[in-house]
């Protein structure tokens, strides 16, 4: 991250931070950019991720990824992935550590439309733990296919979303509406910046 400050003039803002609870929690965050997988340990310590288990075979990244004990699942295994997950999510819970998803499933450019997977929800649903929201805007300036620009990132933590025992599906459309909603709010004021 300082790297990235000093070298490219990339910064960063951080607003809702109080919301960031001290219990661990599933952390459903958009996806734009490589950035934001540097720059979630800054705000949450202790976190786990949930993610594709060839990322583990890519070399030294994914040898770090691998250090870092995620819940590597093979996407194609549909339920049992999920049944994976639910195993070893509650024992990260258990033990302190929040889980990191990406429910998009990979990255998007930063303007197109949300479209959240239901893991984060259903793993909300059955281990009865809550869900942080967090929406930002660092595919403005780190898109997936081109060059880093200066400017500020901004990311905005949302309030916990409880479970209270709904279903999945329910979760995920209350998760999926305030990450779009932090989002396009983010990204209109930073477009508002550069029209000015």
């Amino acid at each position: 991250m300082w790297l990235l400050r000093v070298i490219c003039g990339l910064k960063w803002q951080v607003r809702g931070e109080e919301n960031v609870p001290q219990t661990a929690v599933i952390v459903a965050a958009n996806h734009q950019s490589a950035w934001e997988t540097v720059f979630l340990p800054l705000i949450l310590r202790k976190q786990v991720w949930v993610l594709k288990r060839e990322l583990l075979a890519i070399p030294f990244f994914g040898w770090a990824i691998g250090s870092l004990k995620p819940i590597a699942i093979n996407r194609k295994k549909g339920k049992r992935a999920l049944a994976q997950v639910l195993v070893q999510g509650k024992q990260r819970i258990n033990s302190g550590y929040s889980i990191v998803i990406f429910p998009e499933g990979h990255r998007f450019p930063y303007d197109a439309p949300i479209k959240f997977k239901q893991g984060a929800a259903k793993i909300s649903e059955k281990l009865s733990t809550p869900i942080l929201p967090i929406a930002h805007n660092a595919g403005m300036f780190w898109p997936r296919s081109g060059w880093i620009s200066p400017g500020t990132i901004t990311v905005e933590v949302g309030k916990i979303v409880e479970p209270n025992k709904r279903k999945a599906d329910a979760i995920n459309r209350e998760i999926e509406d305030i990450v779009r909603q932090m989002r396009d709010k983010i990204q209109a004021e930073e477009l508002s910046k550069k029209n000015l």
